[in-house]
């Protein structure tokens, strides 16, 4: 991936979302306490996230980007800064340092986005009572990021949500 492409991207969205910011390297890790095994809150496609705690007290996620993430895997992560929701987590920042590229997450306290929805709620999961719900804002979503898209680039899914009675 152009490391060049990639900070022209992080500095352009910090020039038009205000709060979106730049950390230096050493906050990361210091943060992290050098990007330590003991911090890591979970490894996927992506990269690894790592839990950290800035000077100011505040605590955060931090994602490394293995060598091999896509610019489009990238741009679909800073569509968070342009989405505020409060069932959504924060985009923060970012940081660039040789390859290193990094993002700064809010931190959800309470585990990740699959332990909430799937823990178990008097016997049954939470996604069971919620379940029409999260699928009238998961389509309200993707109908955000459909116009966010190149024309044409994008299947409908209107058939998959008929009514709210479904």
């Amino acid at each position: 991936m152009d490391i060049e492409a990639v900070l022209k991207l992080f500095v352009h969205t910090e020039e038009n979302y205000p709060g979106f910011r730049k950390f230096d390297f050493i906050q990361i890790v210091d943060a992290t306490d050098g990007f330590s095994e003991k911090r890591i809150l979970g490894k996927g496609g992506f990269g690894t996230v790592y839990k950290g705690h800035l000077l100011d007290g505040l605590t955060v996620a931090i994602k490394t980007f293995d060598a091999d993430t896509a610019i489009f895997d990238l741009k679909s992560e800073l569509q968070l800064v342009r989405i505020q929701h409060t069932n959504l987590i924060r985009l923060l920042g970012w940081c660039i340092h040789e390859k290193e590229r990094i993002l700064v997450y809010e931190y959800i306290q309470k585990g990740s986005l699959h332990n909430i929805i799937f823990r178990k709620l008097h016997t049954r999961p939470l996604f069971y009572f919620l379940q029409s719900d999260l699928i009238q804002f998961l389509i309200n979503m993707l109908a955000n990021v459909k116009q966010l898209l190149p024309k044409g680039s994008w299947i409908s899914l209107e058939c998959c949500y008929a009514s709210d009675n479904n």
